[in-house]
């Protein structure tokens, strides 16, 4: 009963909300609208522990306390048999691994990644070669361990020890539908079972600003990130309303706009949510928080002297062609058709129309109906129309979401591996060097000089894996949406007028 009036209450608010009236600003395209670079040789990163918090919550060095304690780690049992494809491994011939981050010997303030198989002497050659990578990355104290290949704006990170993540919740894999099987707690592994999150130490709970409203941050046992990676859960402690499947309510939406508000520094934070058939693995509604900009962009900031921050660096936020355009509200929210291998609609507005925001990002959802998603969260200090910060204080900042829209979870490029928001946004987690190899750029795609054309140039593997896992019925899509935020529209202009 709790649920369904807390989501009622939201939906008559989409209908009766007052607003204020404002001038938003429109985010610049700029960057290399995935400007070519020349292929080379894999890179290593060298970055260290980097400042980020959330709704005041000192999620860096929380994650180092954890990482310090020992308890960024979990042990898993895992199938002996090298074929992806061949049938599963009895219980003799499972592997236990125990696996996870820690500190670096050299800094204690750098994290890094291991693994250790246990109960046998003999090592498995696929741990085998984990740590032999590892160890080659991280032989180098100066340097962090991350291989990963540039194509243009596009990268892709060598994550090994990812494989070794507990399996996806029943009904998971390859859904082209965004509607999660019926929520069981019996199954689901945050709740139940030997991985259950009251098992791991709560790093905090985030208070979504200017609310009551809780949502507990644990950390991810198998983080995309040495740095941090971080689950946000709407609070464990009322059941009732927040043990539920992994899709998006009206207040969820609200909430996460919230909250990507409160990152400090600005877009020192990434927060990803992935649907069913787009990337998530387990059915319990949660999203994803991990440091912005990940470790490979800051290493080309290094390299090549530029701008990289956390709201710039993917190659969804370089993109400077737009298909089409709605400014909402009178211009406080707008909502670009962006030009990109995947279909993407950014929305963008200022911390006094977030409200907004999330109204329009739910009328929007209803356009596609089941068709698998992603969101990602990013928020930025005001700016002018170059792209230069104007105001950096916490009173003055905006959101800005990627509402990615996809036909399946997994490309023909790369049938091995899963995609899910971070390649949406243009970071692919390759799992082995076979994938990596696979992902990296085609000699003879990238004009060294650069063109703005697709049509005059060929597209790279991770281009052409996010263009063959997107909506089809592009701009029908689109002209849905669009209707969609109109019908909001005239709703808001009703309601404005009524009030003057």
């Amino acid at each position: 009963m709790e649920f369904n009036c807390r989501v009622g209450l939201f939906i008559l608010q989409l209908l009766v909300a007052t607003f204020k009236v404002g001038k938003a600003h429109r985010f610049p395209f700029r960057g290399s609208a995935m400007a070519f670079a020349a292929p080379s040789k894999p890179k290593q990163s060298s970055i260290g522990q980097p400042d980020y918090q959330l709704a005041s919550l000192d999620l860096s060095q929380k994650w180092l306390e954890l990482v310090r304690n020992g308890q960024v780690e979990a042990t898993v049992e895992v199938p002996s048999n090298n074929d992806d494809g061949g049938d599963k491994s009895s219980p003799e011939e499972m592997l236990r691994v125990r696996y996870g981050v820690t500190l670096s010997k050299e800094d204690e303030n750098k994290c890094q990644e291991f693994v250790v198989q246990v109960g046998t002497e003999q090592h498995h050659e696929n741990i085998r070669v984990i740590n032999e990578t590892l160890a080659q990355l991280q032989s180098d104290p100066s340097t962090t361990s991350v291989q990963y290949e540039m194509d243009g704006d596009f990268v892709a990170q060598l994550q090994l020890v990812r494989t070794l993540r507990p399996p996806p919740s029943p009904g998971f894999a390859g859904s082209t539908s965004s509607e999660p099987p019926p929520y069981d707690e019996k199954t689901d592994s945050f709740v139940a079972g030997p991985l259950r999150l009251e098992l791991r130490p709560m790093v905090g709970t985030a208070k979504v600003p200017g609310t009551n409203i809780q949502y507990d941050v644990y950390h991810n046992v198998s983080p995309a990130d040495s740095r941090g990676h971080f689950l946000l859960l709407p609070t464990l402690s009322l059941p009732m309303l927040n043990w539920r499947g992994q899709k998006f309510l009206p207040t969820d939406f609200d909430e996460m706009v919230h909250l990507a508000s409160s990152v400090r520094p600005h877009g020192s934070l990434f927060l990803g949510f992935n649907s069913v058939g787009a990337g998530a693995s387990q059915n319990h509604i949660h999203s994803h928080a991990w440091p912005s900009p990940p470790l490979p962009f800051l290493n080309e900031q290094e390299e090549e002297d530029s701008p990289c921050k956390g709201w710039n660096c993917y190659a969804v936020s370089k993109v400077k062609s737009m298909i089409d355009f709605y400014d909402l509200d009178g211009g406080n929210i707008e909502v670009t058709y962006l030009k990109y291998p995947l279909f993407c609609v950014q929305f963008s507005a200022s911390k006094e129309h977030l409200d907004t925001l999330s109204k329009a990002l739910y009328f929007a959802s209803g356009a596609f109906g089941d068709a698998p998603y992603n969101i990602g969260f990013l928020n930025r200090p005001a700016m002018d129309d170059d792209g230069n910060i104007v105001d950096d204080s916490e009173d003055d900042s905006f959101v800005d979401v990627y509402l990615f829209v996809r036909s399946k979870e997994i490309s023909s490029v790369l049938p091995s591996l899963k995609l899910g928001v971070s390649e949406a946004m243009g970071l692919f987690h390759a799992q082995s060097d076979k994938e990596l190899e696979i992902l990296k750029a085609i000699p003879g795609t990238r004009d060294e000089a650069g063109t703005e054309d697709d049509e005059e140039r060929k597209k790279g593997p991770m281009e052409q894996a996010l263009e063959d896992i997107s909506y089809e019925a592009r701009d029908e899509l689109w002209g849905a949406m669009k209707a969609m935020l109109i019908g909001l529209d005239s709703t808001l202009g009703l309601e404005e007028s009524e009030l003057s």
